[in-house]
Protein backbone atom coordinates (compact mmCIF):
# COMPACT_ATOMS: atom_id res chain seq x y z
CA UNK A 1 0.00 0.00 0.00
CA UNK A 2 1.03 3.74 -1.19
CA UNK A 3 1.73 5.75 1.85
CA UNK A 4 -0.90 8.51 0.73
CA UNK A 5 -2.98 5.43 0.77
CA UNK A 6 -2.17 4.83 4.10
CA UNK A 7 -2.61 8.28 5.40
CA UNK A 8 -6.07 8.58 3.74
CA UNK A 9 -6.88 5.37 5.73
CA UNK A 10 -5.56 6.81 8.76
CA UNK A 11 -7.69 10.26 8.26
CA UNK A 12 -10.68 8.23 7.70
CA UNK A 13 -10.06 6.41 11.01
CA UNK A 14 -9.67 9.47 13.02
CA UNK A 15 -12.62 10.94 11.54
CA UNK A 16 -14.40 7.65 12.73
CA UNK A 17 -13.47 7.26 15.77
CA UNK A 18 -13.43 11.67 16.86
CA UNK A 19 -17.11 11.37 16.04
CA UNK A 20 -17.87 10.09 19.44
CA UNK A 21 -15.26 11.33 21.21
CA UNK A 22 -15.04 12.97 24.77
CA UNK A 23 -13.90 14.46 27.70
CA UNK A 24 -11.94 11.24 28.52
CA UNK A 25 -10.16 10.94 25.12
CA UNK A 26 -8.36 14.58 25.58
CA UNK A 27 -5.09 13.32 26.62
CA UNK A 28 -5.25 10.83 23.24
CA UNK A 29 -6.22 14.29 21.31
CA UNK A 30 -3.44 16.24 23.30
CA UNK A 31 -0.88 13.66 22.39
CA UNK A 32 -1.26 14.31 18.02
CA UNK A 33 1.71 16.16 17.08
CA UNK A 34 2.33 19.34 15.43
CA UNK A 35 3.83 17.93 12.36
CA UNK A 36 1.08 15.79 12.46
CA UNK A 37 -1.11 16.08 9.27
CA UNK A 38 -3.84 15.23 11.71
CA UNK A 39 -3.06 18.28 14.11
CA UNK A 40 -6.05 20.81 13.49
CA UNK A 41 -8.87 18.21 13.34
CA UNK A 42 -7.25 16.96 16.42
CA UNK A 43 -7.11 20.69 17.80
CA UNK A 44 -10.68 21.50 16.20
CA UNK A 45 -11.98 18.57 18.27
CA UNK A 46 -9.69 19.54 21.31
CA UNK A 47 -12.09 22.94 20.95
CA UNK A 48 -15.05 21.35 20.73
CA UNK A 49 -14.92 19.87 23.98
CA UNK A 50 -13.53 23.22 25.92
CA UNK A 51 -9.90 22.16 26.15
CA UNK A 52 -8.79 24.89 27.78
CA UNK A 53 -5.17 24.12 26.92
CA UNK A 54 -5.64 24.56 23.19
CA UNK A 55 -6.87 28.43 23.57
CA UNK A 56 -3.48 30.19 23.00
CA UNK A 57 -3.05 27.75 19.92
CA UNK A 58 -6.23 28.92 19.12
CA UNK A 59 -5.18 32.51 19.53
CA UNK A 60 -2.54 32.21 16.83
CA UNK A 61 -5.02 30.52 14.49
CA UNK A 62 -7.42 33.42 14.58
CA UNK A 63 -4.88 35.90 13.81
CA UNK A 64 -3.49 33.76 10.85
CA UNK A 65 -7.19 32.72 9.69
CA UNK A 66 -9.67 34.09 11.50
CA UNK A 67 -12.52 32.83 9.04
CA UNK A 68 -11.32 29.15 9.41
CA UNK A 69 -10.73 29.36 13.13
CA UNK A 70 -13.26 32.00 14.95
CA UNK A 71 -16.32 29.77 15.35
CA UNK A 72 -14.51 27.71 17.99
CA UNK A 73 -13.94 30.58 20.33
CA UNK A 74 -17.14 30.65 22.14
CA UNK A 75 -15.98 27.01 23.63
CA UNK A 76 -12.76 28.49 25.54
CA UNK A 77 -14.06 32.28 25.56
CA UNK A 78 -13.25 32.87 29.29
CA UNK A 79 -9.42 32.09 28.22
CA UNK A 80 -7.28 35.08 28.83
CA UNK A 81 -7.07 36.58 25.26
CA UNK A 82 -9.33 34.24 23.33
CA UNK A 83 -12.25 37.74 23.53
CA UNK A 84 -9.87 40.03 22.17
CA UNK A 85 -8.46 37.96 19.30
CA UNK A 86 -11.89 37.52 18.14
CA UNK A 87 -12.84 40.91 18.40
CA UNK A 88 -9.93 41.37 16.08
CA UNK A 89 -11.07 38.58 14.02
CA UNK A 90 -14.22 40.44 12.90
CA UNK A 91 -12.49 42.12 10.76
CA UNK A 92 -11.91 39.38 8.37
CA UNK A 93 -15.80 39.69 7.80
CA UNK A 94 -14.87 42.24 5.10
CA UNK A 95 -13.60 39.11 2.89
CA UNK A 96 -15.14 36.38 4.42
CA UNK A 97 -18.58 36.35 6.22
CA UNK A 98 -19.82 32.85 6.72
CA UNK A 99 -22.96 32.16 7.95
CA UNK A 100 -21.45 30.13 10.89
CA UNK A 101 -18.70 33.03 11.82
CA UNK A 102 -22.00 35.41 11.80
CA UNK A 103 -23.98 33.50 14.11
CA UNK A 104 -21.70 33.33 16.83
CA UNK A 105 -22.54 37.43 17.09
CA UNK A 106 -26.30 35.88 19.64
CA UNK A 107 -24.09 33.91 21.38
CA UNK A 108 -21.42 36.42 23.11
CA UNK A 109 -21.75 38.16 25.73
CA UNK A 110 -23.93 42.00 25.40
CA UNK A 111 -20.90 43.82 25.93
CA UNK A 112 -18.40 41.95 23.46
CA UNK A 113 -21.54 42.49 20.83
CA UNK A 114 -21.02 46.22 21.72
CA UNK A 115 -17.79 46.39 21.30
CA UNK A 116 -17.57 44.82 17.92
CA UNK A 117 -21.05 46.69 17.08
CA UNK A 118 -19.30 50.26 17.67
CA UNK A 119 -16.11 48.97 16.12
CA UNK A 120 -16.85 47.25 12.44
CA UNK A 121 -20.35 49.38 12.33
CA UNK A 122 -19.96 50.49 8.82
CA UNK A 123 -18.85 46.78 7.76
CA UNK A 124 -21.75 45.04 9.71
CA UNK A 125 -24.24 47.04 8.43
CA UNK A 126 -22.77 45.99 4.49
CA UNK A 127 -22.67 42.56 5.48
CA UNK A 128 -26.47 41.38 5.74
CA UNK A 129 -25.64 37.74 7.33
CA UNK A 130 -24.87 39.29 10.68
CA UNK A 131 -28.15 41.47 10.77
CA UNK A 132 -30.31 38.61 12.06
CA UNK A 133 -27.54 37.29 14.84
CA UNK A 134 -27.23 40.91 15.62
CA UNK A 135 -30.82 41.59 16.51
CA UNK A 136 -31.34 37.94 18.32
CA UNK A 137 -28.47 39.39 20.23
CA UNK A 138 -31.11 41.44 21.90
CA UNK A 139 -28.34 43.61 23.11
CA UNK A 140 -29.27 47.85 22.13
CA UNK A 141 -26.90 49.46 20.18
CA UNK A 142 -26.55 45.92 17.94
CA UNK A 143 -30.58 46.34 17.27
CA UNK A 144 -29.89 49.91 16.56
CA UNK A 145 -28.08 49.05 14.04
CA UNK A 146 -29.28 46.61 12.55
CA UNK A 147 -32.25 49.10 12.35
CA UNK A 148 -30.49 51.52 10.84
CA UNK A 149 -29.12 48.75 8.01
CA UNK A 150 -32.40 47.72 7.69
CA UNK A 151 -33.80 51.34 6.94
CA UNK A 152 -31.33 52.18 4.55
CA UNK A 153 -32.17 48.77 2.11
CA UNK A 154 -32.25 50.32 -1.32
CA UNK A 155 -35.84 48.61 -2.21
CA UNK A 156 -39.49 49.30 -0.66
CA UNK A 157 -41.05 46.01 0.40
CA UNK A 158 -43.61 46.91 -2.14
CA UNK A 159 -40.52 46.18 -4.94
CA UNK A 160 -38.93 43.28 -2.49
CA UNK A 161 -41.91 40.96 -3.59
CA UNK A 162 -41.09 40.42 -7.16
CA UNK A 163 -37.31 39.92 -6.30
CA UNK A 164 -36.12 36.57 -7.69
CA UNK A 165 -32.33 37.14 -7.39
CA UNK A 166 -30.42 37.68 -4.12
CA UNK A 167 -27.93 40.12 -6.31
CA UNK A 168 -30.77 42.50 -6.88
CA UNK A 169 -31.27 42.91 -3.27
CA UNK A 170 -27.69 44.23 -2.33
CA UNK A 171 -26.95 45.48 -0.14
CA UNK A 172 -30.13 44.39 2.15
CA UNK A 173 -31.68 40.91 2.95
CA UNK A 174 -34.83 41.95 3.96
CA UNK A 175 -36.45 39.99 1.92
CA UNK A 176 -35.21 36.84 3.74
CA UNK A 177 -34.64 38.61 7.35
CA UNK A 178 -37.15 35.90 9.27
CA UNK A 179 -37.01 33.19 6.96
CA UNK A 180 -37.36 29.96 8.75
CA UNK A 181 -38.53 30.97 11.71
CA UNK A 182 -42.41 29.56 10.95
CA UNK A 183 -40.12 26.35 10.94
CA UNK A 184 -37.51 26.67 13.71
CA UNK A 185 -38.99 29.41 15.46
CA UNK A 186 -36.80 30.76 18.46
CA UNK A 187 -37.61 32.95 21.36
CA UNK A 188 -38.12 36.66 21.19
CA UNK A 189 -38.07 39.40 23.88
CA UNK A 190 -40.34 42.40 23.96
CA UNK A 191 -36.77 44.69 23.00
CA UNK A 192 -36.09 42.67 19.98
CA UNK A 193 -39.74 43.28 18.74
CA UNK A 194 -39.64 46.75 19.62
CA UNK A 195 -36.23 47.27 17.80
CA UNK A 196 -37.83 46.29 14.43
CA UNK A 197 -41.37 48.17 15.08
CA UNK A 198 -39.65 51.62 13.45
CA UNK A 199 -39.06 49.49 10.28
CA UNK A 200 -41.80 47.08 9.54
CA UNK A 201 -42.70 48.74 6.35
CA UNK A 202 -39.23 47.67 4.91
CA UNK A 203 -40.50 44.18 5.67
CA UNK A 204 -42.26 42.01 2.35
CA UNK A 205 -45.36 40.35 3.87
CA UNK A 206 -43.88 36.64 4.00
CA UNK A 207 -41.43 38.33 6.14
CA UNK A 208 -44.34 39.63 8.38
CA UNK A 209 -46.10 36.36 8.58
CA UNK A 210 -42.85 35.24 10.12
CA UNK A 211 -42.07 38.05 12.51
CA UNK A 212 -45.73 37.55 13.71
CA UNK A 213 -45.28 33.71 14.07
CA UNK A 214 -42.32 34.26 16.58
CA UNK A 215 -43.90 37.13 18.82
CA UNK A 216 -46.87 34.86 19.36
CA UNK A 217 -44.91 32.00 20.38
CA UNK A 218 -42.86 33.59 22.76
CA UNK A 219 -45.75 34.92 24.56
CA UNK A 220 -46.03 38.40 22.59
CA UNK A 221 -49.30 38.08 20.71
CA UNK A 222 -50.66 41.31 21.93
CA UNK A 223 -48.16 42.90 20.15
CA UNK A 224 -48.41 41.21 17.29
CA UNK A 225 -52.16 41.71 16.90
CA UNK A 226 -51.67 45.43 17.16
CA UNK A 227 -48.28 46.02 15.08
CA UNK A 228 -48.97 42.90 12.63
CA UNK A 229 -52.27 42.30 12.07
CA UNK A 230 -53.02 44.28 9.47
CA UNK A 231 -49.59 43.51 7.84
CA UNK A 232 -49.64 39.47 7.70
CA UNK A 233 -50.74 37.96 4.89
CA UNK A 234 -54.82 36.74 4.75
CA UNK A 235 -53.40 33.01 4.41
CA UNK A 236 -51.68 33.44 7.69
CA UNK A 237 -54.98 35.49 9.64
CA UNK A 238 -56.94 33.05 8.75
CA UNK A 239 -54.57 29.99 10.51
CA UNK A 240 -53.95 31.99 13.34
CA UNK A 241 -56.72 34.50 14.00
CA UNK A 242 -59.11 33.06 12.39
CA UNK A 243 -63.00 34.82 12.73
CA UNK A 244 -65.67 33.05 14.20
CA UNK A 245 -67.38 32.53 10.65
CA UNK A 246 -64.06 31.25 9.80
CA UNK A 247 -63.87 28.83 12.55
CA UNK A 248 -67.30 27.47 11.72
CA UNK A 249 -66.77 26.51 7.78
CA UNK A 250 -63.58 25.06 9.28
CA UNK A 251 -66.04 22.88 11.55
CA UNK A 252 -68.39 22.50 8.58
CA UNK A 253 -65.56 21.46 6.28
CA UNK A 254 -65.04 18.75 9.18
CA UNK A 255 -68.24 17.17 9.59
CA UNK A 256 -68.79 17.32 5.79
CA UNK A 257 -65.82 14.33 5.45
CA UNK A 258 -66.54 12.37 8.75
CA UNK A 259 -67.93 9.62 6.36
CA UNK A 260 -64.42 9.69 4.55
CA UNK A 261 -63.34 7.87 8.23
CA UNK A 262 -61.10 9.21 11.26
CA UNK A 263 -58.29 11.29 9.74
CA UNK A 264 -60.24 13.13 6.99
CA UNK A 265 -61.22 15.74 9.51
CA UNK A 266 -57.71 16.06 10.57
CA UNK A 267 -56.67 16.83 6.79
CA UNK A 268 -58.97 19.69 6.59
CA UNK A 269 -57.04 22.82 5.98
CA UNK A 270 -57.34 24.91 9.43
CA UNK A 271 -58.52 22.26 11.74
CA UNK A 272 -55.38 21.07 13.34
CA UNK A 273 -55.28 24.69 14.35
CA UNK A 274 -58.01 24.07 16.04
CA UNK A 275 -56.88 21.84 18.20
CA UNK A 276 -53.95 23.17 19.54
CA UNK A 277 -53.26 25.66 22.25
CA UNK A 278 -54.60 28.24 19.71
CA UNK A 279 -57.70 26.70 19.53
CA UNK A 280 -58.77 27.01 22.97
CA UNK A 281 -57.26 30.92 22.82
CA UNK A 282 -59.40 31.64 20.20
CA UNK A 283 -62.99 30.44 22.36
CA UNK A 284 -63.35 27.39 19.71
CA UNK A 285 -65.26 25.27 22.58
CA UNK A 286 -67.90 28.85 23.00
CA UNK A 287 -68.01 28.47 19.05
CA UNK A 288 -68.14 24.60 19.06
CA UNK A 289 -71.43 24.55 21.65
CA UNK A 290 -73.41 26.77 19.58
CA UNK A 291 -72.55 25.40 15.85
CA UNK A 292 -73.51 21.98 17.16
CA UNK A 293 -77.12 22.23 17.35
CA UNK A 294 -77.36 25.15 13.90
CA UNK A 295 -78.32 21.54 12.48
CA UNK A 296 -79.07 18.46 12.31
CA UNK A 297 -76.27 16.37 11.79
CA UNK A 298 -74.65 13.62 13.73
CA UNK A 299 -71.08 14.14 11.67
CA UNK A 300 -70.88 17.70 14.06
CA UNK A 301 -71.16 15.39 17.33
CA UNK A 302 -68.16 13.54 15.89
CA UNK A 303 -66.23 17.03 15.30
CA UNK A 304 -66.82 18.02 18.54
CA UNK A 305 -65.87 15.26 20.10
CA UNK A 306 -62.71 15.48 18.03
CA UNK A 307 -61.68 19.17 19.08
CA UNK A 308 -63.00 18.08 22.95
CA UNK A 309 -60.59 15.04 23.46
CA UNK A 310 -57.93 17.54 21.67
CA UNK A 311 -58.28 21.09 24.09
CA UNK A 312 -61.37 20.22 25.88
CA UNK A 313 -61.83 20.63 29.88
CA UNK A 314 -63.13 19.37 32.84
CA UNK A 315 -65.33 22.65 32.87
CA UNK A 316 -66.55 20.97 29.65
CA UNK A 317 -67.97 17.79 31.27
CA UNK A 318 -71.46 19.60 31.98
CA UNK A 319 -72.33 20.37 28.82
CA UNK A 320 -71.09 17.54 27.71
CA UNK A 321 -73.25 15.16 29.45
CA UNK A 322 -76.39 16.71 27.77
CA UNK A 323 -75.16 15.94 24.66
CA UNK A 324 -75.53 12.05 25.02
CA UNK A 325 -77.37 10.63 21.44
CA UNK A 326 -79.82 8.12 21.04
CA UNK A 327 -77.27 6.04 18.11
CA UNK A 328 -75.43 3.63 19.69
CA UNK A 329 -72.31 4.19 17.48
CA UNK A 330 -72.53 7.46 18.09
CA UNK A 331 -72.91 6.82 21.97
CA UNK A 332 -69.42 5.40 21.62
CA UNK A 333 -67.60 8.46 20.71
CA UNK A 334 -69.15 10.37 23.03
CA UNK A 335 -68.51 8.21 25.68
CA UNK A 336 -65.27 8.04 24.91
CA UNK A 337 -64.67 11.67 25.28
CA UNK A 338 -67.41 11.80 28.16
CA UNK A 339 -64.58 9.97 30.49
CA UNK A 340 -61.59 12.18 28.87
CA UNK A 341 -63.50 15.14 30.29
CA UNK A 342 -64.39 13.24 34.09
CA UNK A 343 -60.41 12.09 34.21
CA UNK A 344 -59.47 15.99 33.39
CA UNK A 345 -61.79 17.04 35.86
CA UNK A 346 -60.53 14.92 38.19
CA UNK A 347 -56.77 15.94 37.58
CA UNK A 348 -57.82 19.76 38.02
Amino acid sequence: MEKDDDEQVRKFAFEFWVRKASAEDLPRLRSVLKADPLYDAALRNRLRLQDRSGAAELIERMRTNPAEWMAYAPAVYQEPGVENALIEAYASLAEHCSSENANLLQHLPAHAVRQIGNRYRDLLISRPPTWLPLWRSDEPTAQALVREAIQHTDLEASEIENITSWEDLAPGEVRTFFSGAERYPYPVTFSMLEAVRPVLERFPTNQIDSLAEVAILSGFEGWARRHLQERVSDHFRKRVWPTREEIKSILNDAAAVVPEGSVAPHNVYGFANLLSATGARLGVIDILRHWLHEASNPNRLVVAAIVLDAIGTGADLDWWTQEQPEDVLLRDVWSAVHFTLLRRQWHS
